[in-house]
């Protein structure tokens, strides 16, 4: 807790298990910052454990994946939701992470044109209107009615953070 800086809570967890503790620490080693390793330790990967009904160190998933894939998180380059279904493709993946995520088509869109391609062409939709007008009125809430058709057109690659500051700049000039 002190050395790491991590939770009581979360300690506790990564110890009750050694093995889990032994991969935690392999993390740690690959030069993952110790809080973010203890956060993929567990959750996504004891969720994927769990549904596997394994634990964690038995997945088969290299500590090596398990940074790079909070790397390219980190710069956007997967979202978060995807993420997740990149650990259930993990387990015996030889190549790397990024390699997987272009395999399956899942690195995330962050071209500002792209976006604003999809954005206009929501943005054009007369069936949209309401939304767009609620989202001039400040209203930020309605942007997510706008966010699931250019998640749709995107394939559910758009960087939701991008697409958002794109909409309100378009909509409210900010």
């Amino acid at each position: 807790v002190q050395e790491l800086g991590l939770s009581p809570k979360d300690a506790r967890a990564l110890i009750e298990e050694p093995e889990t503790c032994r991969y935690y620490e392999s993390l740690l080693r690959e030069g993952m910052e110790p809080r973010r390793a203890a956060t993929e330790v567990l959750n996504p990967l004891q969720k994927l454990a769990n549904e596997r009904s394994t634990a964690v160190h038995k997945l088969n998933i290299k500590p090596a994946h398990v940074r790079e894939l909070d790397e390219l998180r980190a710069k956007g380059l997967i979202g978060s939701s995807a993420a997740s279904e990149v650990y259930a493709l993990l387990p015996g993946w030889s190549r790397t992470v990024l390699e997987l995520i272009d395999e399956k088509g899942m690195r995330q869109v962050s071209d500002t044109a792209a976006l604003e391609g999809y954005v206009d062409q929501v943005l054009a939709d007369a069936k949209n209107a309401r939304a767009i007008e609620d989202i001039r009125a400040g209203k930020d809430k309605a942007i997510g009615a706008l966010m699931g058709q250019i998640m749709k057109l995107s394939k559910g690659q758009a960087n939701p953070q991008l697409v958002t500051q794109i909409i309100k700049q378009k909509l409210q000039g900010g």
